[in-house]
Order: structure tokens, then C-alpha cells, then sequence
């Protein structure tokens, strides 16, 4: 499954940044922390490396995220929170986090293996890397999951769950790959300018 056309008529085509190995996705497995019939606080994380990875040597502005879910129990819905933050390159996951951006998506089952876009603006200064955390949290009814793919990763996905065992931001290993993209775009550099005043 691919981007919509909607997706890509609103953001104007511009660059998905994204550690798959490919944005055509073969949808796969799901990651939630979950006792069977629900899930629990789940909050999963990917760090682009926006210099070093992709060269992008300037500030970078965020215009969206995407992921996808599925519901192994319930049928929702379910607000989940996006959110984008910049940390100096090298220090994730101990790093300091600064918030950049934040938007929160409703999901039911009726998304099930869709590839939900969801608008949300932020800059990442330059040099710095860019984290973006999918957060749901529990509301004892539903078990929905964030999905991977079957394409692998070029990076690790990370996650946080102090229900199972993982209250600190760790990598979740193994060959799951969240489906977590991010559509943007690197900024011109603005140039300094001088003024000259006389005074008469």
C-alpha cells in the first residue's frame, strides 16, 4: 500500500523522510503493550538523522507524519498523539527532547492497514536530529496496535511501556519495523543582511 493521492496532492509531493525500506508498504505485525484483550501505554519512537543520513545540512520543516494501525480486539475509536521533536544529533534515546510539534489522530478499525496522514508543523533546526513518538493510551477496552512492515529498517524502532517493563525510551530489537514516515522539506538558508543609515 502506498501514499494517497490525497496525501501527496496536500503535501505537494515533497520529500518522505523514512527508515523502511520502502514507502510502498506489505503491511505486517503490530507492536502494542497488551494483555491479550487490550493494550496498554504504548509509545513508539524513530530518530532521523537528517544530516548525517539524509543531507539535509539546513533547518528542516515538518508539514506531516504518517503510520498505520490495526485492531487485534475493540473497534475503537482512539485518539493518538504525534508528536515531532529535535535533539542534538548522537544523544537519542538519552538525549533532551524538544517538542516542535504536536497533532492527535482518531482511530477506529475502520483504518485497519491504512496509512493515515496527519498534518503537523514543526522545524528541526539544522544539525540536529529529528524523533518522532506515535503515543496511545490505554483505555481498557480496545487493543489497537501500531503496525510494521515486511520491508525492514535501516535504523531501529524504539518504544516506551512501563507496563511492559520499558518505562525509559529503548530499542525494541528484533525485526519489527514501525511504519512511522515523515513528509517535509529542507529550508533555503537565510542570508544576512546590512543597512547603512546617515544621519543629516
Amino acid at each position: 500500500m502506498s501514499r494517497s493521492t490525497e496525501a501527496n496532492n496536500a503535501f505537494n509531493y515533497q520529500a518522505v523522510v523514512t527508515l523502511s525500506q520502502t514507502t510502498t508498504l506489505d503491511f505486517t505485525n503490530g507492536l502494542s503493550c497488551q494483555d491479550g484483550p487490550t493494550a496498554y501505554d504504548t509509545d513508539l519512537f524513530r530518530a532521523f538523522n537528517l544530516e548525517g543520513d539524509y543531507g539535509y545540512t539546513n533547518d528542516f520543516e515538518v508539514l506531516g507524519v504518517e503510520f498505520a494501525t490495526f485492531y487485534f480486539n475493540g473497534v475503537g475509536p482512539n485518539p493518538i498523539t504525534v508528536n515531532v521533536y529535535s535533539t542534538p544529533s548522537g544523544t537519542f534515546p538519552g538525549g533532551e527532547l524538544t517538542l516542535q510539534g504536536t497533532a492527535i489522530q482518531t482511530v477506529s478499525s475502520g483504518n485497519d492497514f491504512e496509512l493515515l496522514t496527519v498534518p503537523v508543523s514543526a522545524i528541526i533546526p539544522a544539525g540536529e536530529t529529528l524523533v518522532f513518538e506515535v503515543s496511545f493510551v490505554r483505555d481498557g477496552i480496545n487493543r489497537p496496535a501500531f503496525l510494521g512492515n515486511t520491508q525492514g529498517q535501516s535504523a531501529p524502532t524504539y518504544w516506551r511501556s512501563a507496563a511492559c517493563g520499558s518505562p525509559d525510551i529503548v530499542d525494541f530489537g528484533g525485526t519489527f519495523a514501525a511504519v512511522m514516515n515523515v513528509i517535509g522539506q529542507e529550508l533555503e538558508p537565510v542570508a544576512g543582511s546590512a543597512f547603512c543609515t546617515a544621519q543629516v
